[in-house]
């Protein structure tokens, strides 16, 4: 469908697209102002399962080396020792997708 053509649609790509921008406001926050280290944390953050089939949209990949708070519950793992992934869920991404 084009723009225009159905207000339900369009709305919701609206939404969509404050989404995506409010997951990405929080990566940059959490990154510069939480996470240790965060030079790496940065360089390393990735969302995982964003197809829309998915299951666990939205998962945070890190390294094992950054450190996190709490609230970061693991869901999953890749990969062992130093080369670990630890793959999160947040309640901020919870609520937003």
């Amino acid at each position: 469908l084009s723009e225009g053509i159905d207000e339900e649609y369009d709305n919701a790509c609206i939404q969509i697209i404050r989404i995506k921008e409010d997951l990405e406001d929080y990566k940059v926050e959490v990154c510069s102002n939480v996470l240790t280290p965060s030079h790496i944390a940065k360089r390393a953050w990735k969302y995982a399962n964003i197809k829309d089939d998915s299951k666990d949209k939205y998962l945070i990949e890190l390294p094992v080396s950054v450190s996190v708070p709490r609230d970061f519950n693991i869901k999953g793992k890749r990969g062992n020792g130093a080369k670990q992934i630890n793959k999160y869920r947040t309640p901020v991404v919870e609520r937003l997708v």
